[in-house]
């Protein structure tokens, strides 16, 4: 029940190639965070993976079933994406944001409450959208897919893909740690997660593997988390010193105190 990308090569313009030949393997159960320096190809990596972009060369697989060729109501059935900055024309609420991502599946307002309640978003339901504040609106935009994959009824999960695209970059810690957990119980289920992070101590914190995209889109490291995100590999990857600060903690240095990191948990 695995997402896997096999040698894909893609790019927006024919002669300018953004990723370059990634093999990449998303295991159902698990978390899997995808670090990389700006432009590297992390978003691109997700909307390819999701099969709205279609790739140059190779091929993109869920359970074996090539991605793209997938009907539209399948894949919504199977798969989900939480975009890096969440937007939609119209002056809908919350609460019909939430039942958006019911659009081309059964209706199923437990599936919407249940989401609502993990991220919080009870006060929020008949808020226009449009008005909330961006950390808000990430709440909601993870809330959409964790509705449309029912991710908190306690169902079986197992060929089902979840892709955030930095889901926590505007909330306060609290909702930050509300994020984590909702997306750790989908994972919990079987459901293969894939979360786009700059943050390397969140990354250690939060996901089971890891996957380092460099500059050029290539997969510079993958494998378990703790194995992958290094100072070494770090450094390599962004150009700077990092240093460990403890057995969860990765942070880039600027001399002999190290920048302090924003991190999903306090703790």
């Amino acid at each position: 029940m695995t997402l896997a990308l096999e040698g894909v090569e893609f790019g927006y313009a024919r002669r300018a190639p953004i990723l370059r030949g990634v093999d990449a393997r998303f295991e159902p159960g698990r978390i899997a965070a995808i670090l990389g320096p700006n432009g590297a190809g992390k978003s691109t990596l997700l909307r390819v993976a999701l099969g709205v972009a279609r790739p140059w060369s190779g091929r993109i697989t869920l359970d074996g079933a090539p991605v793209r060729t997938m009907r539209p109501a399948r894949r919504a059935a199977c798969m989900a994406l939480v975009p890096q900055r969440p937007d939609v024309a119209g002056a809908f609420t919350v609460r019909q944001m939430l039942a958006l991502g019911r659009h081309a599946l059964p209706r199923n307002d437990g599936a919407c409450e249940r989401a609502a309640e993990a991220l919080d978003l009870a006060d929020l339901l008949d808020r226009p959208f449009a008005r909330l504040s961006v950390g808000q609106q990430q709440r909601v935009a993870l809330a959409r897919a964790m509705a449309q994959l029912d991710a908190l009824s306690g169902r079986d999960l197992r060929g089902a893909a979840l892709l955030a695209d930095e889901p926590f970059s505007a909330m306060d810690p609290r909702y930050a740690v509300l994020a984590a957990d909702a997306l750790r119980a989908a994972a919990s289920h079987g459901c293969a997660v894939v979360v786009v992070l700059h943050d390397a101590t969140s990354a250690l914190r939060f996901a089971d593997d890891a996957l380092l995209l460099d500059s050029d889109g290539r997969v510079a490291a993958s494998g378990p988390a703790r194995e992958v995100i290094t100072p070494e590999s770090l450094g390599a990857l962004f150009d700077a010193r990092f240093e460990s600060v403890g057995p969860l903690a990765v942070l880039p240095v600027s001399g002999p105190e190290a920048a302090p990191a924003d991190t999903l948990s306090s703790g």
